[in-house]
């Protein structure tokens, strides 16, 4: 959205400005509509000689009646009567005042009577309805809506060159300035994922130490490899990468782990039982193979009522839900196929029953500590829920 400032210049002015570099935005590859806002609709202003009129014995009603029967099409305007304006509607083509002027009114002994012999014509603007500003200053705006299926930041660059050259042929008075940018919003949106797809990455590692880094390779390949099963899904289903599709990205990078985990680390158990590679990924992935389903089943409950949303809200909103219920089914499937094959090559064959090095550091930790904790937590229950709502309560002050 570009803004059209100015103190000083007439609306008149301004909107010429606007239309212009509407019509200049139109012709930019990737956009679908321009329009203009904030500046009075003009109107067709005809002020009436009431002492011409008298003396020719000419009514208002035949002045109005005349222009609306001269199939004319022209702005809504209004007819003064001395004190008194009436509303002006009419429907055809018009293109010039003079037409309007040279309208027939009626004859008088033998000659004709044009509105130009009765009143004065010509344009003016409606009444402010409302005002439109930017930064407190008084401002018209140009938006432009982008094309479904082009890149927002070529389209971004090319309307930037174009509000350029206009700016260089502006007055000095007025001034052309960005108002709004969406493009800046979609840039932040996927800065924010990869800075989620980073922490996703990272709490794998944590969460992976205990079966060892084969595992957590595993598992992290499994991130990009859902992620990119649901772009292209979400553009199988003709939806394009926005804000909204990369939000609902950002969530499913919540949940497109959890079915991997659980399939890499019930496949390291069986492995420390002593099964082959090959047969413990087979055994593993079986065996969990119902619950991994119910879990991605209850997850995709949870966002299909969105994709069932009536009208222009549901319309706006269904890419969100379609981005996670496909990057969510993508996961399932790279779960139950991909991570069992890897699983099957990476992982070690002879793993220690009791788990490597970190797992048994934190089962040790688990029984020296967390035990003895729990025991006297259990033990004294009315003082630990004091101490929770204590801590709940603190932890309100960490709300923005």
């Amino acid at each position: 959205q570009m803004a059209l400032v100015s103190e000083d210049a007439p609306y008149a002015e301004l909107e010429d400005w606007a239309r212009e570099l509407k019509d200049r935005f139109k012709g930019v590859v990737g956009v679908r509509q321009a329009e203009t806002w904030a500046y009075p609709e003009r109107e067709l202003r005809v002020a009436l000689d009431l002492e011409r009129m008298a003396r020719l014995g000419v009514l208002p009603g035949q002045v109005m009646a005349a222009l609306a029967s001269e199939n004319a099409n022209i702005p809504a305007g209004v007819v003064d009567v001395g004190p008194r304006s009436f509303s002006l509607r009419t429907t055809g083509s018009y293109e010039r005042l003079e037409q309007v002027r040279d309208t027939v009114v009626t004859a008088v002994d033998g000659q004709r009577i044009r509105v130009s012999d009765l009143a004065e014509v010509s344009w003016s603007t409606a009444a402010d309805t409302y005002l439109g500003r930017f930064d407190g200053r008084r401002a018209v705006f140009v938006t432009a809506n982008q094309q479904d299926g082009h890149s927002i930041f070529d389209t971004r660059d090319r309307l930037h060159a174009v509000a350029q050259d206009l700016a260089s042929e502006l007055p000095s008075r007025i001034q052309l300035e960005l108002g709004f940018d969406q493009a800046e919003n979609v840039a932040h949106r996927l800065e924010r994922l990869g800075i989620d797809f980073g922490i996703a990455i990272g709490l794998v590692l944590i969460t992976l130490l205990p079966l060892g880094l084969r595992a957590g390779v595993v598992v992290m390949v499994a991130i990009p490899l859902s992620l990119a099963m649901g772009v292209a899904a979400l553009h199988a289903l003709g939806q394009s990468l926005n804000q909204l599709s990369i939000a609902g990205f950002v969530v499913a990078l919540g949940l497109l782990v959890d079915d991997s985990i659980v399939v890499v680390e019930n496949i390291a158990r069986h492995l420390r039982e002593g099964m082959s590679r090959t047969r413990a990924a087979i055994e593993g992935t079986k065996q969990i193979f119902q619950a991994v389903l119910g879990c991605t089943a209850t997850l995709l409950f949870a966002f299909l009522p969105l994709l069932a949303l009536p009208g222009n809200a549901g319309k706006f909103i269904r890419v969100m839900p379609s981005a996670v219920v496909a990057t969510v089914i993508a996961s399932l499937i790279v779960a139950l196929t991909i991570v069992p094959f890897l699983a099957s090559r990476m992982l070690a064959r002879d793993q220690d029953e009791h788990g490597n090095w970190f797992l048994q550091k934190l089962l040790s930790g688990i029984t020296r500590i967390y035990r003895p904790l729990l025991h006297r937590a259990l033990a004294r229950p009315g003082l630990t829920v004091v101490l929770a709502l204590a801590l709940f309560v603190a932890s309100l002050g960490l709300v923005p």
